[in-house]
């Protein structure tokens, strides 16, 4: 079997009362059975499905190591053993990636000129007068047909953040790095 790469939401500490750090460049191991959803490190190879359990914007790129246990879910895996390669402050590649969405669809729905625009632009000082058109808008618009739509971009969103996530890595802002020793409370 290859390595196994993904995506899993976190912060620097694993949840649920684990309180080990997370530091790039470390394989972090559990023990006990694996429980999907409940004991064991979790990933999706998907960046689309990982984002459905974020609970942060901080994303780590991570491999599973050759031969580790792993339980499978339609858009998950359940690891003993799991490597942190990269972590990454997502916060403006997923910001992005929401206006990229909205702008898929807009042939859908009657795109306002300064929603558009800030879709276009992501300018944060578009966003109030985009919001309130869009909220004004909204309330006498015609539902599209929900369900193709969805069938229609999900694909493309499934690639698309999965890009962008890897071109945020490639290109590191100062975030993209392991922890400062102080964060870490280390000296």
């Amino acid at each position: 079997m290859s390595e196994i790469l993904g995506w899993w939401f976190g912060g620097d500490v694993l949840p649920n009362g684990d309180g080990r750090a997370v530091r790039v460049g470390e394989t972090l191991t559990v023990e006990g059975p694996l429980v999907l959803g409940g004991r064991g490190l979790h990933l999706s190879e998907r960046a689309l499905d990982a984002l459905r359990y974020a609970k942060t914007s901080v994303v780590w790129r991570v491999s599973v190591p050759e031969g580790a246990e792993i339980l499978r879910d339609k858009d998950k895996l359940c690891v003993r053993a799991r490597t942190h390669l990269v972590r990454l402050d997502a916060e403006p590649v997923l910001w992005e990636f929401a206006r990229w969405c909205a702008l898929q669809v807009t042939d859908a729905w009657t795109s306002l000129e300064s929603v558009r625009r800030y879709l276009e632009t992501g300018d944060k000082g578009l966003w109030a007068s985009a919001a309130n058109a869009a909220l004004a808008a909204a309330v006498n618009a015609e539902w599209v047909d929900k369900i193709a739509v969805k069938a229609t971009v999900r694909g493309a969103q499934r690639r698309q953040l999965g890009k962008m996530l890897l071109a945020a890595i490639a290109t590191p802002p100062a975030s993209v790095a392991a922890p400062k020793a102080e964060e870490n409370g280390n000296e």
